[in-house]
């Protein structure tokens, strides 16, 4: 077995990549697609999200969050507010329809991890989201350590 299909890092990767992309087949057929998704459920989760926050999250320039706004507005999914306290703030909501996609973006979310963690049983599986929480805390701590770069070349010369 190659040493890349046991690594941490690229199994993680390719993991959430299968996920997404099974996901993705299953809600094409409602016109929805991998970008429109995410950004409804973390819209839907943080009603009146500005864009540049958006635009973090979803790991996109504030050019591309603007045109997938853009789009998702034209097609009524979505509706941009002037933020109260600054105009330049642009808040994003949910339409009252894109509002009721939401039980079933995450009840097929809910059945592709399912299908993904099928023959493991519930002990293990608790197991793992346990683990990944305490990747997810350390990363988070990682990054919001201020020389994290220059910590990686002194660990580099150290060696």
């Amino acid at each position: 077995m190659d040493e890349t299909e046991t690594n941490f890092g690229f199994l993680v990767h390719d993991v959430a990549r299968q996920l997404t992309a099974v996901l993705d087949k299953r809600l094409s057929h409602y016109g929805l697609t991998r970008s429109h998704w995410r950004a409804v459920i973390y819209i839907w989760r943080t009603p009146g999200i500005s864009q540049t926050e958006l635009s973090e999250i979803l790991d996109l320039s504030r050019m591309g969050v603007t045109g997938l706004i853009d789009r998702m507005e034209n097609k009524g999914l979505v509706l941009r507010r002037d933020d109260v306290k600054d105009r330049r703030v642009k808040r994003i909501y949910l339409t009252e329809s894109t509002t009721t996609l939401v039980p079933l973006i995450t009840k097929l979310g809910g059945e592709c991890i399912d299908d993904f963690l099928a023959g493991i049983d519930d002990t293990d599986r608790e197991a793992l989201v346990n683990l990944l929480l305490k990747a997810k805390s350390n990363g988070t701590r990682l990054l919001s350590t201020p020389d994290l770069d220059e910590q990686a070349v002194k660990k580099q010369k150290v060696k």
